[in-house]
């Protein structure tokens, strides 16, 4: 019988892949989980967690190697998420454009970067669908490196 519920094995797995993201080490990693979870855990449940993590990392990305469809799935999925940080980004812009403008230019300055991410995806998209006869749009074709270095 488990010592956690189905939910709280899911939140300790969630808060133990952000504390490895941060780099922790093992200990400061059971410490960090304590703290955002309340739930104390030993040495081993730890790397027999990781272990899992790992494993299911490694079918996901065999998985996406495999399943063309779940890979452009995937794909498009970042996309939406780019197009969503994009119009949140906007908002920010928009409403602090008189009352805080250097918070305005910051989110511009993002705006800027994910538009050049979103170029980017909408270059490659066709590729990865196996569209081998479909031309690369101009906009930041592999010959530019940079936005600075297309021309006007």
């Amino acid at each position: 019988m488990p010592i956690h519920t189905r939910e709280e094995g899911r939140e300790i797995r969630h808060v133990l892949s952000q504390a490895i993201i941060l780099r922790y080490n093992w200990r400061e990693c059971i410490e960090y989980i304590k703290t955002k979870t309340g739930h104390d855990l030993s040495k081993t449940a730890f790397f027999k967690i990781k272990k899992q993590l790992k494993s299911e990392a490694r079918d996901w990305v065999v998985r996406l190697r495999d399943d063309h469809d779940e890979f452009l799935s995937e794909f498009r999925q970042r996309y939406e998420e780019m197009m969503a940080f994009q119009r949140e980004l906007w908002d920010i812009a928009m409403a602090n454009k008189q009352e805080d403008p250097m918070v305005s230019v910051r989110a511009i300055d993002s705006l800027h970067r994910i538009t050049l991410d979103l170029a980017r995806v909408i270059d490659e998209a066709p590729y990865l669908a196996g569209g081998d006869s479909v031309k690369s749009s101009t906009f930041l074709s592999p010959q530019y490196q940079d936005v600075s270095e297309m021309p006007v």
